[in-house]
């Protein structure tokens, strides 16, 4: 067992993980809030980028209120694994876009917070299993 720098009180490496994990959620969740609030206020330039992808400007605004949500989702624990695979839905809908308009230099940012995103839902399996085995009941 470690001890915490801070308060001289051991440290369970369970509870690191949590910690780490809590921390994970919730950078990304305010990353997502932030993105999600652009999209909601068309502050520029996202109208003109979905205008310019060939997306009508009332795409943004449901894509703002998907990540919006998935944001909130990310910070209640019961539902994070649900909001993460809600924000992967809306990360590879963005990967997609920048591939199909050649916007390679965009793209690592969009994998990297999907790959987060996998690894938050991937955390949560226990839940998903829960879920399953009580709807099989």
């Amino acid at each position: 067992m470690s001890t915490s720098a801070v308060m001289n009180t051991p440290v369970v490496p369970g509870k690191r993980r949590a910690i780490g994990f809590l921390v994970l959620r919730g950078t990304l969740a305010f990353i997502f809030l932030l993105a999600g609030g652009t999209k909601l206020a068309a502050v520029p330039p996202q109208p003109e980028q979905f205008v310019h992808w060939g997306y009508p400007l009332g795409f943004m605004y449901v894509v703002g209120l998907l990540v919006v949500s998935g944001a909130i989702g990310l910070l209640v624990r019961r539902v994070s694994g649900f909001a993460a695979l809600l924000l992967v839905g809306v990360m590879v809908g963005a990967a997609g876009t920048l591939v199909r308009h050649g916007e390679y230099s965009s793209l690592a940012p969009s994998l990297l917070f999907l790959v987060l995103l996998l690894g938050v839902a991937s955390a949560q399996r226990d839940m998903f299993r829960r879920l399953v085995t009580r709807g099989a009941r």
